[in-house]
């Protein structure tokens, strides 16, 4: 990611336009590889020692802030040792032992001193001063490097410069359409992985609509959601066509508009792209393989749901009974209170998603006064529904499958 002192842009008449890279830029593709051969041959050096190297790489650079950006970028990628608890114990009894040595006789010339406390420790002045510091963030190693090609790195800064604006989006419209159907429902459940804000409107049969909220427009841990959109936007560039519309709030600026299209210079980051999958989806996949049930997780199906009104479910979770019966689960996060609501409206409604739909609610959010009573008064909730911390408890999900088949 890059921090908004590292975006350009221009504002015209209230638009909003990234100052995107040219991906064929020669100066900017050695550049480019300077930054990324120094860190993938950099693994034993320090963050300082790195640092030093590509700070004369980038003043040396005819776009300063094109080449601190890309230098962002390239750390972001970077893996350095943790830091140590031994060092700071080790740190601790030096100092302790310096504090009895400092007022003993002949201890008034430095050198003598050093090499004093140095000989307790079995290792010279030099050595051991490395070593008193050795967790500090600028002392810390490179381990790993994920390594990357030229254009890869300027086809992430240009992703880059959109990813900025939009930790601060106020809202956001998306229409999506691809003549493969696979690979859009693919984006469209990327949507829920990343536990998005979205009502998802199908104009055809590979055409939709999605209004997804921005992290403006949510009351809480705006900055995790913010990221999480950013996270989600390069998904996006797979599809064939593509329109992104999104509103940027920024203080003592008026309101702006970021419009974007296929035809962007964005392309996506790398082919496999449209996989990605948390973390905890695959520890919950794994749970409920293991619990060896009478149903089957269907991992790889993409379900859409009608819930009437024009707007479909993207479900988290298809299950699949050994009968043939299929069931979906969609989960709802602490900032989901408003597509919870429209939810269980819906359901009671009796819309066609009501028979095969079930509800995991996070705790946090269901202790907020409003959504509790809310939930208390649903009759499909307590039916269909229950509550879960971090991932859904395997054996409520099952119980509550199974009663599906009654």
């Amino acid at each position: 990611m890059l921090t908004r002192d590292l975006l350009r842009f221009a504002i015209r008449n209230q638009q909003l336009t990234p100052r995107f890279v040219d991906l064929t830029d020669q100066s900017l593709l050695n550049l480019g590889d300077d930054l990324i051969t120094l860190h993938r041959e950099g693994l034993g050096q320090t963050s300082e020692e790195l640092e030093d190297a590509a700070d004369t790489l980038v003043n040396a650079s005819r776009s300063p802030k094109v080449a601190r950006g890309l230098l962002k970028l390239v750390q972001d990628r970077c893996q350095f040792k943790s830091a140590d608890d031994a060092v700071m114990r080790l740190r601790e009894e030096i100092l302790a032992h310096s504090a009895r040595l400092i007022g003993q006789p002949g201890m008034g010339h430095l050198e003598a001193f050093r090499a004093e406390v140095a000989k307790a420790f079995d290792t010279s002045p030099d050595e051991l001063s490395e070593r008193l510091y050795g967790d500090l963030p600028q002392r810390l190693t490179l381990l790993a490097f994920d390594d990357l090609t030229p254009v890869e790195l300027l086809n992430r800064y240009n992703l880059a410069q959109v990813q900025g604006i939009l930790i601060t989006a106020g809202s956001l419209t998306l229409t999506l359409e691809d003549e493969q159907v696979g690979r859009l429902r693919q984006v469209l459940r990327a949507l829920k992985f990343f536990r998005l804000l979205v009502r998802i409107h199908p104009l055809s049969a590979n055409r939709y609509d999605v209004v997804v909220d921005g992290p403006l427009s949510i009351l809480e841990q705006t900055q995790k959601y913010g990221f999480q959109l950013a996270c989600f936007f390069p998904i996006v560039t797979l599809l064939t066509h593509w329109r992104l519309e999104v509103t940027v709030k920024w203080p003592e600026k008026p309101v702006m508009t970021l419009t974007l299209d296929e035809t962007s210079p964005l392309r996506p980051p790398h082919r496999h792209l449209g996989t990605y999958r948390p973390e905890g989806i695959d520890l919950f996949a794994k749970a409920f393989l293991d619990a060896d049930s009478e149903w089957q997780l269907l991992e790889e199906q993409v379900a859409l749901l009608d819930l009437g009104g024009q707007e479909l479910c993207v479900p988290d979770f298809t299950f699949r009974h050994r009968s043939g019966k299929e069931v979906h689960l969609e989960l709802f996060h602490p900032w989901h209170a408003g597509p919870l609501t429209r939810r269980l409206t819906a359901l009671e409604k009796g819309s066609t998603a009501s028979a095969t739909l079930l509800l995991g609610v996070d705790r946090s959010l269901s202790r907020r006064p409003e959504m509790m009573s809310l939930l208390q008064g649903s009759a499909c909730f307590g039916k269909k529904g229950f509550l879960f911390s971090e991932m859904p408890p395997v054996g409520r999900v099952v119980k509550i499958l199974n009663e599906t088949l009654a």
